[in-house]
């Protein structure tokens, strides 16, 4: 993490989301990403691989 590799995002969940918390690691175009319960144990678990980006239209490239 430290050479920037993989990065990391987490967010609080707001209104029916109270109480949980989402973790989200990005590396090499991987995205794992762990939800956590208001008992601190894991809600649910992702794993998946990011899609490629399209070129916006119109940008000549």
């Amino acid at each position: 993490m430290r050479d920037g590799g993989t990065t990391s995002c987490t967010e609080r969940g707001e209104g029916s989301d109270i109480g949980l918390h989402r973790l989200t690691f990005h590396h090499d175009g991987h995205i794992f990403r762990i939800v956590i319960d208001a008992e601190d144990r894991i809600a649910k678990r992702l794993r998946f691989v990011m899609p490629a980006r399209k070129p916006a239209a119109g940008n000549g490239r």
